[in-house]
């Protein structure tokens, strides 16, 4: 991700899948001062499902090391949405990923 942009955490996925959860809420409650109990609560629910997930993938793909795990960012209101090109479809292909409550699994 680009330096526009203030991330809440951002890591490879070895260090998201090995941090302790305090240490991830922290750093999302620095970003995010102001949040509210159920957005807390969110975080503390779903954290762990994540790490889990971020585990499974590195015990499958060994290019996994590489990956990273962002959560909670912030762009400055003049730069451009966010864009993931997934090369291995067609280089023109663009995936835009929308943040919503809900966590959805993509299987590679």
């Amino acid at each position: 991700m680009s330096d526009l942009a203030s991330r809440g955490w951002d890591a490879d996925f070895p260090e998201f899948a090995s941090a302790p959860r305090e240490s991830i809420m922290a750093a999302l409650q620095r970003l995010v001062g102001d949040a509210s109990d159920e957005q807390i609560r969110a975080w503390r629910d779903s954290i762990p499902s994540l790490q889990s997930e971020a585990s499974e993938v590195l015990a499958a793909y060994a290019q996994a090391k590489g990956y990273g795990a962002v959560l909670e960012y912030v762009l400055p209101l003049d730069a451009p949405r966010p864009v993931l090109t997934d090369k291995r479809l067609s280089l023109d292909t663009e995936l835009r990923f929308h943040l919503t409550r809900d966590v959805h699994r993509f299987v590679a």
